[in-house]
């Protein structure tokens, strides 16, 4: 990317607390349990985007409550430096105005020419006191101008994430014509995608180029959905049973080192560990058929399995609690999967002699040694760190 150019990610809140269909503007709304844990989801997503590219960051927030706890949730999970939140407030949700926060069996009822002439023209329509799509596309993109310009201003400030609402990605999605102003309440933008700007300074000022939008890095494929790609792959019943016993490993590490589920996410943890093995068979597919899984939208998931293999610690993506760094989850799954001998638990001497026999070159033993040396280190900093567990400790010893 040149040096004229910058990158914004828009990412939306995570999903909200809602109990019917309301109009919901600039009302102050909670996140949802989900919605947090996409928000950590979405932190752990930056961390691997500004690591891999080496590209300093600002985060910015609409001034509503839903969007700055997804920011602060974002950061909390983020391996990265304490940042502040710059708040925007020209960046809140659409104004509805006397609507707001009504259900739409009320707006129907009270507002029955209001409410036709809306659905006349979406884009252009003011409700009464409120905001038009258009002047929300206005104000957001004038706001996004001046963010890139400071972005400009810093030489290698080249990435933006700014957290906001539907109303405001959509309406900059059709003010800059990615989408017919006509379907801009159709166009689907879920809780906790992103939307990626590049903006770029000419003589004209500073232009928007979107690259993608609605995309959702905090998909986790269910049991159902790893079924189905094990079922589509025609993986056998020796490596699922293996797969099995390493999520098996590692959800119980990781409930005896984070019992209040704040730091590991173990639906991610068990997707990663059920497939990390499935394209074992299938060389086509590439290392781990991590290229497979990103397409199909679990990045997570296949930054998981592409990194755990590494013979690197992991501990710039650690996450930073309660004074210490915590075991990430590339290392731990790592950890696990060198605990598992086909589908048997058992010590990480035995795993390792088992391998031994297969290293037939100088070079392969020298790996071997390294890859010992990192499951050991990691087996250490499990018991610095949690030795107030003893049955942690006992089961790693003994199993």
């Amino acid at each position: 990317m040149s040096r004229n150019q910058k990158t914004i990610y828009l990412i939306r809140h995570g999903e909200i607390q809602t109990e019917d269909k309301r109009c919901i503007g600039t009302t102050e709304v909670p996140l949802s349990e989900r919605g947090r844990l996409q928000a950590r989801r979405i932190g752990m997503w930056i961390t691997r985007q500004v690591k891999r590219n080496h590209s300093p960051y600002r985060l910015y927030s609409s001034p509503l409550t839903r969007c700055i706890e997804t920011a602060e949730t974002m950061m909390s999970a983020a391996a990265l430096s304490d940042r502040d939140i710059e708040i925007r407030q020209d960046l809140h949700e659409i104004m509805m105005g006397e609507w707001e926060n009504l259900s739409f069996r009320e707006i129907r009822e009270r507002y029955p020419q209001e409410y036709e002439k809306r659905g006349q023209n979406f884009w252009e329509y003011r409700t009464p006191g409120g905001e038009s799509f258009e002047d929300v596309g206005k104000r957001s993109i004038a706001c996004l101008k001046k963010i890139a310009q400071e972005s400009h201003l810093g030489e290698r400030e080249q990435v933006c994430f700014v957290v906001v609402h539907a109303g405001v990605i959509r309406s900059v999605l059709a003010y800059l014509g990615v989408i017919d102003t006509e379907m801009v309440m159709d166009f689907k933008i879920p809780y906790g995608s992103v939307t990626k700007l590049v903006s770029t300074i000419d003589p004209g000022g500073i232009r928007f180029d979107p690259e993608y939008y609605g995309y959702e890095p905090t998909l986790v494929p269910d049991n159902t959905q790893i079924t189905e790609i094990l079922d589509r792959f025609t993986v056998p019943d020796h490596i699922r049973r293996h797969m099995k016993g390493v999520a098996n490993v590692l959800l119980d590490i990781a409930d005896m080192l984070d019992p209040d589920c704040e730091i590991y996410d173990r639906e991610l943890l068990y997707a990663a560990a059920m497939l990390h093995d499935f394209a074992k068979l299938h060389k086509n597919l590439g290392s781990h058929g991590t290229l497979m899984l990103s397409n199909e939208g679990y990045e997570l998931v296949a930054d998981l399995i592409r990194e755990h293999e590494s013979v690197e610690l992991h501990q710039e993506l650690a996450v930073f609690k309660n004074g210490r760094y915590n075991i990430s989850e590339e290392d731990l799954l790592y950890y696990a999967d060198k605990r598992v001998l086909e589908d048997v638990v058992v010590p990480l001497n035995e795993r390792f002699e088992a391998s031994l026999k297969k290293c037939r070159t100088p070079d392969a033993r020298m790996n071997h040694m390294r890859r010992w040396n990192k499951a050991i280190k990691i087996e250490n900093d499990v018991f610095r760190y949690y030795e107030h567990h003893p049955d942690l400790k006992q089961s790693i010893q003994q199993e």
